[in-house]
């Protein structure tokens, strides 16, 4: 996987994504690919969402960002269709797959840690690392390594 070697993590919620970083959206253990077969870029997509999501940059190269679009809602679209992650595995390349896997894993993480775990007031987030810090205990819950299925 030579793409690995030239991706950098990032940590931070972007404004909106430029049109052709690779967009990462998921519900639940399903993952949204383009007829079922694509991760799709922004350019082809952003029709699909509106005011209310978040768009967290969790890694990137030096031609593409990989971008997770978090929204409470289930997507319904003809074209736009919720795959199992886990089938995923024979649509999309070794690469892709390796990063939604990681991808679904972190934005599990995001959604389960928006409170502290100890005082219940809303975490923050860390800029420097993936991780969340309560401002009020200083609860600080890092993410937890992924584990292969």
């Amino acid at each position: 996987m030579p793409l690995f070697h030239a991706i950098k993590k990032r940590y931070h919620v972007i404004t909106r994504p430029n049109p052709a970083d690779e967009i990462f959206v998921f519900q639940k253990s399903d993952i949204y690919l383009l007829d079922g077969k694509y991760l799709p870029q922004w350019n082809q997509v952003k029709h699909y969402f509106n005011n209310s999501a978040t768009y967290y940059c969790f890694a990137e190269t030096e031609k593409h960002r990989y971008v997770i679009v978090e929204i409470d809602l289930a997507l319904k679209h003809d074209n736009y269709l919720a795959i199992n992650l886990k089938s995923a595995s024979s649509i999309l390349d070794e690469t892709l797959f390796a990063l939604a896997k990681y991808a679904n894993h972190l934005h599990h993480w995001r959604r389960t840690h928006t409170y502290c775990g100890n005082c219940g007031n809303k975490n923050a987030e860390k800029t420097d690392e993936q991780a969340f810090v309560c401002l009020h205990c200083h609860n600080y819950p890092p993410l937890q390594a992924l584990h292969e299925n």
